[in-house]
């Protein structure tokens, strides 16, 4: 797809684990991507905090990315910002779709 993706060192990156950079004239850009492995609910904090990265890095989106799920205060949030919200069965199906790998 064009695009590098580069992990961000464990400390002092805001949150975010992966930049992604693309060149493409009409839509590239940087995308920041925060990830977390929780077995409960992704709190509204985290999506304001990837919201305000997104904007400090100026960046063309974010993407917070987890095993479990959100809330809906957590949809609200990211509804009309450039950020996406991928839950643990929505990874789930990537991961096998993409990589051929399955598990819970």
């Amino acid at each position: 797809m064009g695009y590098t993706a580069y992990r961000t060192p464990r400390s002092h990156d805001h949150g975010v684990d992966v930049y992604v950079e693309s060149r493409d004239t009409l839509a590239g850009g940087r995308i920041v991507i925060s990830a977390k492995r929780y077995r409960s609910t992704v709190g509204p904090d985290h999506v304001r905090a990837l919201d305000s990265v997104v904007g400090d890095q100026g960046a063309i989106k974010g993407i917070l990315v987890t095993t479990s799920g959100f809330g809906p205060e957590s949809y609200r949030i990211a509804r009309d910002k450039p950020l996406d919200l991928v839950d643990g069965q929505q990874l789930r199906q990537w991961l096998h779709q993409y990589l051929g790998v399955t598990g819970r």
